[in-house]
C-alpha cells in the first residue's frame, strides 16, 4: 500500500483541525437531514412549478451531502466546486419563485426538452449534426465503428417522443415564448431557461436580480476559477 507524500497531501491531520472539520462537516449534514423532510412537505404534485422546485431541491441537497463529506476529509479545493453548483441551485430556486413560477418551472423543463432534441439529432443518421459529430469522433480515433455504436431506431423514437410532448397545449406558451428569445438572440445558438418571461442574460444578472450580487463577486468567481482548472497559482507557490 502506497502512502501519500506528506509534503504534497497531509492525510494525517492535526487532532484540533480534525475535530474542527467533524463539527462543520456535522452542521452541514443535519442541514440536509432536516431539508430532507422538506421534500415530504404534503403539496399539490401535479402543479409543475412545485415538481421542478423539488427536484432543484434535491439535487441541492445532493450536493451538500457531498460537501459534508468532503469538509470531514479535509478537502478543501473540490468543495468549492460543489459550492459553486449550490450557490447556482439556490439562485435558480429563488429566481422561479421570485416571479412567473409557473411559467418559469416549466420554462426549465421545455428548455431541456429542446436541449435533449439537440443532443438527440447528433445521432440521429439523417441529420446534418450526425454527419459532423460522426467526423469529428472518426477523426480523433477513440471510437472506431461510429455507426454500429448507434440504435437508430430508438433515438428517432425518442426525437418523436419529445416533439410529441412539445406540442402539448399545456406548454404552447413556453414554446411560443422560447421561439421567439430564440429570434431575438439570432445568431447565438444556445438558450437558457432564465432568458424566458422577463428573465436575464446571465447568472450574473440574475444574482444581481435576487439581491445577491455580493456573494456572486466574492464567492462565486472564485469558485469558478477552481471549476475551470485556473485556480492553480494560489497558495501553491511562493516567490
Amino acid at each position: 500500500m502506497i502512502s501519500a507524500n506528506g509534503a504534497v497531501l497531509d492525510r494525517a491531520k492535526d487532532e484540533n483541525i480534525q475535530n474542527i472539520l467533524k463539527r462543520y462537516s456535522y452542521y452541514v449534514e443535519q442541514a440536509v437531514n432536516f431539508s430532507t423532510h422538506l421534500l415530504l412537505w404534503e403539496g399539490d404534485d401535479s402543479q409543475s412549478e412545485l415538481t421542478i422546485l423539488k427536484l432543484m431541491l434535491r439535487y441541492f441537497l445532493d450536493m451538500l451531502d457531498a460537501l459534508s463529506i468532503l469538509i470531514r476529509a479535509g478537502s478543501g479545493e473540490a468543495s468549492k466546486s460543489l459550492l459553486r453548483s449550490a450557490f447556482e441551485l439556490n439562485m435558480s430556486m429563488h429566481f422561479i419563485y421570485s416571479k412567473h413560477t409557473r411559467e418559469r418551472a416549466d420554462a426549465f423543463l421545455i428548455v431541456d426538452k429542446f436541449d435533449r432534441l439537440k443532443e438527440l439529432e447528433k445521432l440521429n443518421s439523417e441529420s446534418l449534426p450526425y454527419k459532423q459529430t460522426k467526423a469529428e469522433f472518426i477523426k480523433e480515433g477513440i471510437i472506431k465503428d461510429f455507426d454500429g455504436k448507434i440504435d437508430s431506431q430508438l433515438i428517432k423514437r425518442q426525437i418523436q417522443t419529445i416533439e410529441e410532448e412539445l406540442k402539448n397545449s399545456d406548454y404552447r406558451g413556453i414554446v411560443n415564448e422560447y421561439e421567439r428569445v430564440k429570434l431575438l438572440k439570432k445568431k447565438q445558438k444556445k438558450i437558457y431557461w432564465y432568458e424566458l418571461f422577463e428573465g436575464v442574460d446571465s447568472i450574473e444578472s440574475m444574482a444581481k436580480s435576487l439581491n445577491k450580487h455580493t456573494f456572486y463577486e466574492v464567492l462565486y468567481r472564485k469558485w469558478s476559477k477552481t471549476v475551470h482548472g485556473n485556480e492553480i497559482i494560489k497558495n501553491k507557490i511562493h516567490s
